[in-house]
């Protein structure tokens, strides 16, 4: 793969990472913008604290799948090859995915002000090690069964 390609695939998961998911579900459903509320930040947790459940797991969702959707992409095209950083092999589609998710933390369309990246995390991750993110998501729900507090389950399984 060229680096032409390399930085291409840089700037589609950047820009696919970037899509503010929680304010645009809060603008179409509840005519609401979630930065003005609660941690003020447009990622899932605050989505799911301000729109309540049923809208925020949308947003939930919405953010796992750009995490997911870079790496599928990845694969799709092809490049899953493995390069040398200093003394490590490493499978660039987790550099894809990272770059994603600095998008979904610092989002080019809204001055770079985004969530954490908690669910953009966890999709990055169940595309790459399907395991890991269960034992992840096994982190989040028992935490979160404990403390009925979702940034707390969050950054727990993180």
């Amino acid at each position: 793969m060229t680096y032409l390609w390399i930085g291409l695939l840089m700037l589609l998961s950047y820009f696919l990472g970037s899509i503010p998911s929680g304010l645009i579900i809060g603008k179409v459903f509840k005519n609401i913008d979630i930065r003005q509320f609660g941690s003020k930040n447009t990622g899932a947790t605050n989505a799911i604290r301000v729109l309540g459940f049923k809208y925020g797991i949308f947003a939930f969702v919405f953010d796992m799948l750009k995490g997911a959707l870079v790496i599928l992409l990845v694969f799709l095209i092809g490049d899953t090859s493995l390069y040398l950083i200093g003394e490590r092999q490493i499978n660039i589609s987790s550099i894809y995915g990272m770059v994603g998710v600095l998008g979904h933390v610092f989002p080019i369309y809204i001055n770079f002000k985004g969530g954490k990246a908690v669910a953009t995390s966890a999709g990055m991750i169940f595309a790459i090690e399907p395991l890991v993110a269960v034992i992840v998501l096994l982190i989040f729900l028992v935490m979160f069964l404990k403390t009925r507090i979702v940034s707390l389950s969050s950054t727990t399984a993180a």
